[in-house]
């Protein structure tokens, strides 16, 4: 490989990172309009102020931000992990709430009066 190629190869690279930096402050700008602040994805779990229970089962599984948990889009997927429940998934949904949330917890909780998470748990 030349000189030559290889300075191409860094100049796309370059125009690459350059493209993607743009398309993250367009994502912010956006998830700030609809009033979300990204900081707050970076957040940890405990800024939720869950009971300690259902704070350390979600570190357990893997939740340790904020943004971990708003992946998820469905009740079920809580309710699969050791040691939550119904009253766990509400308290999340709603700390989620409180945290500035509100489409993503109608949505759970939308999900979860569409069917009867109950059956879900003996297949997880």
């Amino acid at each position: 490989m030349t000189h030559r190629e290889k300075d191409i190869i860094i100049e796309n690279q370059a125009n690459e990172i350059e493209e993607l930096k743009q398309r993250i402050e367009r994502l912010k700008d956006l998830l700030s309009s609809s009033g979300i602040y990204v900081d707050l994805f970076e957040e940890s779990v405990s800024r939720l102020r869950l009971s300690t229970r259902v704070s350390h089962a979600l570190k357990r599984a893997g939740f340790l931000t904020i943004g971990d948990i708003y992946k998820v889009s469905s009740p079920v997927e809580f309710l699969s992990i050791p040691s939550l429940g119904e009253e766990s998934v509400k308290e999340i949904i709603e700390s989620m709430r409180i945290m500035g949330f509100s489409d993503w917890a109608k949505n759970l909780i939308l999900y979860r009066n569409s069917v009867d998470t109950r059956e879900f748990k003996h297949f997880t």
